[in-house]
């Protein structure tokens, strides 16, 4: 089984998520190519031992772009909007996207510089967010976070592309989505109503876990 890192990776202290828009096709390519030896052959090796982990993914509109459509996974599709939502789908979808994960704030900062000088030319920066772990499994709203992930061998069947697509087995699929917390307003909030809102109570226990937060 060949994955890339960052997907089964326990969760790390930071993280960086970058996207890109395609701006020079022609170049795409071999840029794309450069910041994958790069990461492949020497940033996984220098900063290993601060559990560094590069993650690329690619958005939909980019293989129509560069002219690979046939090549595109039959689960990619652009993220649906809700109700209530401000995002619209095809304004958001980016055509890159990189995920940064490490225990060292510093190399967090050294690799996204690298990263921008690899696409530099070929692509230009869309969005920019940096994370961080909160020790725990409390968010910054104070309750314990209500999302259930499988652990050990059980995720790979949740997390992977199975048999089904021979191909692109042990790929993954990737889903970023921006969440405004008003911190300040949820704290003038009764404890009721908080727990209302939450369908949890304060005092839940918490789980052993990291919790990141942009």
């Amino acid at each position: 089984m060949t994955v890339q890192r960052g997907v089964l990776d326990a969760p790390q202290k930071h993280i960086l998520i970058m996207t890109f828009d395609l701006a020079d096709s022609a170049a795409a390519q071999a840029k794309l190519d450069q910041l994958w030896a790069d990461v492949s052959e020497r940033l996984h090796d220098w900063y290993g031992g601060v559990s560094l982990t590069v993650t690329i993914g690619f958005g939909a509109p980019l293989f129509d772009k560069i002219g690979k459509t046939s090549t595109m996974p039959p689960g990619l599709r652009l993220m649906p909007g809700w109700e209530g939502d401000k995002f619209q789908p095809t304004e958001a979808q980016a055509d890159v996207i990189i995920q940064v994960g490490t225990d060292d704030r510093g190399v967090l900062n050294t690799v996204e510089r690298d990263i921008r000088r690899h696409l530099a030319g070929a692509f230009s920066v869309r969005d920019y967010e940096v994370g961080f772990g909160v020790p725990g499994s409390r968010g910054l709203l104070g309750f314990v976070d209500g999302t259930g992930n499988p652990h050990g061998d059980a995720k790979n069947p949740v997390a992977l592309i199975g048999a089904e697509d021979a191909t692109r087995q042990d790929g993954s699929f990737m889903v970023f989505r921006k969440i405004v917390e008003d911190l300040d307003g949820w704290e003038r909030q009764s404890v009721d109503g908080q727990e209302a809102a939450i369908g949890r109570q304060h005092h839940d226990r918490e789980r052993d876990c990291l919790c990141h937060s942009a």
